[in-house]
């Protein structure tokens, strides 16, 4: 039950995400052990593109709804360092991670 929570939290936080931001989401089940789903945000006000990758073989990403990594193209290092900040404050629960990550980069 507490896992079936956690994955509704990240969903929600999707959902919020399609809400303000293009989004396309991929999986690859290339080998099922190694499986990946993908949520490409496009921000177009900025002109990046985030690519948020969850690995669905580590129960870290999958219990805490926590994506596995996140890049951003084109590559900025000031975006990325904010990014960082945000998945190492929330490292062990999905509190509207995506949200977050998307306005902290919006207001910077």
């Amino acid at each position: 039950n507490e896992i079936i929570n956690r994955i509704t939290v990240a969903f929600r936080d999707v959902s919020e995400v399609e809400k303000q931001y293009k989004c396309r989401l991929e999986v690859s089940p290339s080998a099922q052990s190694n499986s990946t789903i993908k949520l490409f945000v496009s921000m177009e006000s900025l002109g990046l593109t985030m690519v948020i990758v969850y690995n669905v073989s580590d129960t870290r990403n999958m219990v805490y709804s926590l994506p596995s990594s996140v890049t951003i193209d084109p590559q900025n290092d000031c975006y990325t360092n904010l990014v960082t900040k945000v998945l190492n404050d929330n490292i062990y629960c999905n509190v509207g991670i995506l949200s977050r990550i998307c306005c902290t980069i919006l207001n910077c």
